[in-house]
């Protein structure tokens, strides 16, 4: 079996269009949805910060969800858009034992391409000790 090594001549042009279509593709999913996992990251940290909240087991669910806000939009991001801080900030007592667990549930949609969106659910929950 002989074996040209002028004829091997690396790519060929469709393989070369289609790793740009599957890297450009990638790379605009990547833009479009990163920057709503980084204000979940601000939001998760919010709500670390809340749970740390001094006497946070002794104040009403409305003073948590107030406090929660001014953590949140301290760092001037607004990812809940017109939803009402009730339906997204659950906040679930045990009275015997003095603890509280707060949960941030929202949803947040982005514009692909065209009528595609993505819809990304973000939930997380965290509890005093």
């Amino acid at each position: 079996m002989n074996i040209n090594k002028f004829q091997q001549r690396g790519m060929s042009g469709t393989a070369i269009a289609t790793t740009l279509f599957i890297l450009v593709f990638g790379l605009t999913i990547f833009f479009k949805l990163f920057p709503l996992y980084m204000d979940n990251m601000t939001v998760t940290n919010a709500l670390e910060k809340l749970i740390e909240h001094p006497k946070l087991a002794q104040k009403p669910n409305r003073d948590i969800q107030r406090i929660f806000l001014s953590y949140v939009y301290d760092k001037e991001v607004r990812p809940f858009g017109e939803t009402p801080i009730e339906k997204i900030l659950t906040v679930k007592r045990n009275t015997d034992a003095g603890t509280v667990e707060a949960t941030v549930k929202y949803n947040r949609e982005v514009k692909f391409q065209g009528n595609l969106y993505f819809l990304v659910k973000f939930e997380t929950t965290v509890g005093t000790p």
